[in-house]
C-alpha cells in the first residue's frame, strides 16, 4: 500500500489529444521540473522583525507592509496547489473499494500535505485581488486553478480534479488570519476544503491546521504545527480524526502526528500513525482485523519525497514546490496575465534581486489600494472573475466545515476560457 509523494499511478487523462491549451500539439508538455532556484535564499533578512512588529501585538498582520524577504519565492494562490504533491493517495481513494479505507487513504493525503510546512519559515506572498495560479500535471492527469477572491478578508477560493471522470475533485474556500502575540506569529486558514471521489458519489469534508511562527523577537524564526482536523464522509457518517502535535520547542519532534478513523457507529477501525515529515502507517484495530481476518501488522502508507540537495538554500521548498513558479514551464504561454508567475516581486525574489522584490512588493500593494479607491469612488463593486459569492450575510468569509454549503461557488468558466484564450475582462494587477 506504500506510496510516496508525486506523480500519479495509472490515472486517466484530463485532457484530450490534440488540444492545444493542455496537451500542446497533440502531447503533454515536456517538462522535468527543478531542483533549485536562481538564486539561493538570503542568509539574513536585512531588517529587524521585531522593529516592525513590536506595535502589532494582538493585530491582524494581513493589514500590513512587510518587506520581501521575510517571504519565500511563492503566494499562498501557489501553496495551496501543493496538496497535489501527493495526489497518488487520491487516486488510490478513488478506486478502492472499501468505504473506511478510502477514508484511511484521503486522511494520510491531508497529513502529507504538512510535508515540508515546518521548516519553511518564510511566507507566502499575499495574494493581490484577482491573482490567479494555475497547475496543470505534465502528463495533463491533474489540474488546479485558485483566484484570490477578496482582499479585506483574505480569501482563496481554489478546485481541482484529477484521475479522470472516475477520479477525483476538490473544491477549497480558506480565509488566511494572521496574528501577532508578542513571541509568536499565529497562522490560521478559516475556512474549509472538501474532496469528492466521483466513482463512489462521496464528499468529505474537512478543516485545515493552524501554523505557528515561534522566537519572532529574537529572529530564530521555527514552526510549529498545531493541528486538530476532523474528517467527514457526508455520505456514509464514517469520520476521522487527526493530530498534529506541537512541539513545544523540540524541534525533532515536529510533525509527529497521529489519527483514527471510524465507523458510522463510532468503532475505531484504522489508527494512523508517523510523521507528516517522514512516513505515515496505517493499522488496523484489534476488532477490525478480526472482522476482516486480516492482520494487525502497521502498513506503510506514504512516505516523503527525498529533499532536494542543500535544502535551506532553497527555503526548504519541495522538488514540487521549486517548480510551481517555473519560467522554464512550457506553460507559460497559455497562461492569463493574472497567473501569478507573471508577479514581478515574487520573481525578483527567486532571482536574488531581494531590494527589487521589496520595491515591487510595495508598488504593487499600492496599486492595488489606488485600484481600490477608485472602485469605491466609482460606487463600483468588484467581482471575481472565476468563482462567485453565493451565500451573503454571514459572520465570517468563509463557511467551516461543521457548517453546510460554501459562500463561494465555481462558476466552472476557467477551463474553456483558458482553450479558447478568451479571458474576458481581467484586472490589471502587476
Amino acid at each position: 500500500m506504500a506510496t510516496t509523494g508525486g506523480g500519479p499511478s495509472g490515472a486517466g487523462a484530463l485532457i484530450r489529444a490534440g488540444s492545444t491549451a493542455y496537451a500542446m500539439g497533440g502531447r503533454a508538455r515536456v517538462y522535468e521540473g527543478r531542483d533549485r532556484l536562481p538564486a539561493p535564499k538570503p542568509l539574513g533578512r536585512g531588517f529587524s522583525i521585531w522593529s516592525i512588529l513590536k506595535n502589532m501585538i494582538g493585530r491582524d498582520l494581513t493589514k500590513i507592509t512587510m518587506p520581501a524577504t521575510i517571504n519565500e519565492p511563492t503566494s499562498m494562490t501557489q501553496r495551496m496547489a501543493e496538496v497535489l504533491e501527493n495526489r497518488s493517495l487520491l487516486e488510490k481513494a478513488a478506486v478502492e473499494t472499501n468505504s473506511l479505507d478510502r477514508l484511511m487513504l484521503v486522511a494520510c493525503w491531508l497529513l502529507a500535505g504538512y510535508n515540508s510546512q515546518p521548516q519553511r519559515d518564510n511566507k507566502p506572498f499575499n495574494p493581490l485581488l484577482g491573482e490567479t495560479y494555475e497547475w496543470v500535471a505534465p502528463d495533463g492527469t491533474a489540474r488546479y486553478l485558485c483566484e484570490q477572491v477578496s482582499h479585506h478578508p483574505p480569501v482563496s477560493c481554489f478546485v481541482g480534479e484529477g484521475a479522470g471522470e472516475q477520479g477525483y475533485s476538490f473544491y477549497g474556500e480558506v480565509e488566511t488570519k494572521t496574528k501577532f502575540w508578542g513571541k509568536a506569529i499565529e497562522c490560521i486558514l478559516a475556512g474549509h476544503m472538501a474532496v469528492k471521489l466521483k466513482a463512489w458519489g462521496e464528499e468529505y469534508r474537512f478543516n485545515l491546521g493552524t501554523i505557528t511562527i515561534n522566537d519572532v523577537i529574537l529572529g530564530r524564526f521555527w514552526i510549529d504545527l498545531s493541528c486538530d482536523m476532523k474528517i467527514r464522509n457526508e455520505q456514509t457518517g464514517e469520520t476521522a480524526r487527526l493530530f498534529i502535535k506541537p512541539c513545544r520547542g523540540v524541534l525533532k519532534e515536529r510533525g509527529k502526528c497521529e489519527g483514527v478513523v471510524y465507523d458510522a457507529l463510532g468503532k475505531e477501525v484504522w489508527k494512523i500513525s508517523g510523521s507528516t515529515m517522514v512516513a505515515l502507517n496505517a493499522t488496523l484495530t484489534p476488532a477490525a482485523a478480526e472482522e476482516r481476518g486480516a492482520s494487525t501488522d502497521p502498513q506503510l502508507v506514504w512516505t516523503r519525497t527525498p529533499e532536494v540537495p542543500n535544502p535551506t538554500e532553497q527555503y526548504c521548498m519541495t522538488r514540487f514546490a521549486l517548480g510551481m513558479n517555473d519560467p522554464a514551464d512550457p506553460i507559460m504561454p497559455f497562461l492569463p496575465p493574472t497567473d501569478c508567475r507573471f508577479r514581478p516581486d515574487i520573481r525578483a525574489l527567486e532571482l536574488g534581486e531581494w531590494n527589487r522584490a521589496t520595491s515591487e512588493k510595495l508598488r504593487l500593494e499600492e496599486k492595488q489600494r489606488s485600484a481600490r479607491k477608485e472602485r469605491k469612488e466609482a460606487g463600483i463593486e468588484y467581482h471575481p472573475r472565476w468563482f462567485k459569492q453565493v451565500m451573503f450575510g454571514t459572520k465570517e468569509a468563509t463557511q467551516l466545515a461543521t457548517q453546510p454549503g460554501a459562500v463561494w461557488a465555481w462558476t466552472g468558466e476557467y477551463w474553456e476560457a483558458r482553450e479558447k484564450k478568451a479571458w474576458g475582462e481581467l484586472p490589471d494587477i502587476y
